[in-house]
């Protein structure tokens, strides 16, 4: 069985949905629950080795394991790009463990850079567009950049201040 839910076809559903109940505001569950109702053809049931792939994709990205020199929290398991017998896949590897070479480290975290810059990049396309139609609100600060010091402030997070007199960084 085909799955007929291109990203058009959810895109005029949503449509079908907002003239049909007014509602605006969109609950992903309540929407489904109502395409269900009025006969919509739901997409094929995830086989049960489709749902634990996907839940391992899911908490191998969330893994998360302590930094014991800085108590800071890394990721525990990183994925990179490759590919495999002609077809481009996604790998999973233990960030400390036999297979974590440079060159997957640096995929890794490049792809996770990409990322958020396309984040950056669709939130700045959005506010831009939503500027131009709507020109009252034209004069409302937004800032898109994202500076080291942003960045380092982040990563060390609330339990480090900096020290304004010596510039040196203490666990506070």
């Amino acid at each position: 069985m085909q799955n007929v839910w291109t990203p058009k076809a959810v895109e005029r559903l949503i449509q079908h949905y907002v003239d049909e109940t007014g509602i605006q505001d969109i609950d992903p569950d309540c929407l489904a629950d109502w395409a269900e109702d009025r006969g919509y053809t739901m997409p094929p049931p995830l086989t049960g080795r489709e749902v634990l792939s996907k839940m391992i994709r899911g908490l191998a990205g969330k893994a998360r394991r302590i930094d014991t020199a800085t108590m800071i929290p890394y990721r525990a398991m990183l994925a990179y790009s490759t590919n495999v017998q002609g077809e481009q896949r996604n790998l999973w590897f233990d960030a400390d463990g036999p297979t974590a070479t440079i060159d997957k480290v640096k995929k890794s975290v490049s792809r996770r850079l990409e990322t958020a810059l396309n984040i950056v990049v669709s939130a700045r396309s959005t506010w831009e567009r939503f500027i131009r139609t709507h020109p009252v609100h034209r004069n409302e600060p937004m800032v898109f950049g994202v500076s080291e010091q942003a960045v380092d402030w982040r990563y060390r997070g609330k339990g480090f201040t900096d020290d304004d007199q010596t510039g040196e960084t203490k666990i506070g």
